[in-house]
């Protein structure tokens, strides 16, 4: 087998374990444009340097491409070297210590304050189709997942084997996935949701194994991103939202922000929201820009109040 086949290989392989079609396109996209830019300027990419990656991130960022879309490209590139290092293509990871760009402290996807994500898990729910669309609400927010990882969510009565999405267990309370990144991870399901979910599994007629979200009535199949992305800008037209500003991330922000101000600490945040670093939920928590957020007025009750005269 020559070196180009090999690598073909091992890059199939990589994409063939992701958990969604949008991820595999997504790793394949970015890869592609990595390995068109070294062709363009005549490098190997078997022998590229961190310094040819760094380049590749700056042409990024001067043809306008978004910080998390580097970000992303990034991330792709060093998963990708990280095969090869495994299957003794390379010696060493070029991208490994290539850091990501500066994100920006102002966030792109709004988060709703705890009024707003009132008015959508209290939305009547009468048929079908609401009924469905209240059930993702409550797993939207109440996981704190993304999207992606939700919609292929399946249900089953109680934890059995190894499964590359999500799966829900009702017996146990606990929901296990594969996240972003290829991370196994498991995390304990708050009542309200398992109520919600048990209520709906009884309601739809879901059984083991099937769709949590399915696409419609009858359909074993689940729901993809773009129709939780929809479903999610309905339920703020019901609740009479802004439904630029309500999506399926904006929940996630949420599940963290509002969390914090009920006194979850960060840590357990992280670990719910599958991120590997208590940094990256920081940034998620958006409690710090609110006009409201005035850590100091916890100190309100050491101040005498002055006397009458």
């Amino acid at each position: 087998m020559t070196a180009a086949l090999k690598i073909t290989h091992s890059f199939d392989g990589l994409i063939d374990q992701l958990p969604s079609d949008a991820s595999k396109r997504a790793y394949r996209a970015d890869w592609v444009r990595y390995c068109a830019w070294c062709k363009k300027h005549k490098l190997d990419v078997r022998r590229a340097k961190p310094r040819d990656v760094m380049a590749h991130l700056s042409a990024l960022q001067k043809d306008g491409k978004a910080k998390s879309t580097i970000g992303r490209a990034l991330s792709v590139i060093r998963e990708v070297y990280a095969g090869f290092v495994r299957d003794e293509l390379m010696a060493t990871n070029p991208a490994r210590e290539v850091k990501p760009p500066r994100m920006s402290g102002v966030p792109k996807t709004p988060w709703l304050d705890e009024s707003a994500m009132t008015k959508i898990l209290n939305l009547p729910a009468k048929t079908w189709e609401e009924r469905r669309d209240r059930v993702a609400a409550f797993l939207l927010f109440g996981l704190g997942w993304r999207r992606s990882e939700v919609a292929r969510m399946r249900l089953e009565e109680r934890p059995d084997g190894e499964y590359p999405f999500t799966m829900l267990h009702l017996c146990n309370g606990t929901c296990h996935a594969i996240l972003k990144g290829r991370k196994e991870h498991t995390v304990g399901v708050p009542e309200w949701v398992l109520k919600a979910a048990a209520e709906w599994r009884d309601f739809a007629s879901i059984t083991n194994g099937l769709a949590m979200l399915p696409r419609w009535d009858n359909d074993p199949e689940p729901i993809s991103g773009g129709m939780l992305y929809k479903i999610v800008k309905k339920l703020a037209r019901r609740a009479g939202l802004d439904k630029t500003k309500v999506t399926p991330h904006g929940f996630r922000r949420s599940f963290i922000t509002l969390g914090g101000e009920k006194g979850v600490d960060l840590k357990k945040r992280q670990l719910a929201a599958g991120h590997s670093s208590s940094a990256t939920t920081e940034r998620y928590d958006r409690a710090r820009e609110a006009a409201a957020s005035a850590p100091g007025e916890v100190f309100a009750g050491m101040i005498k109040k002055a006397r009458k005269r």
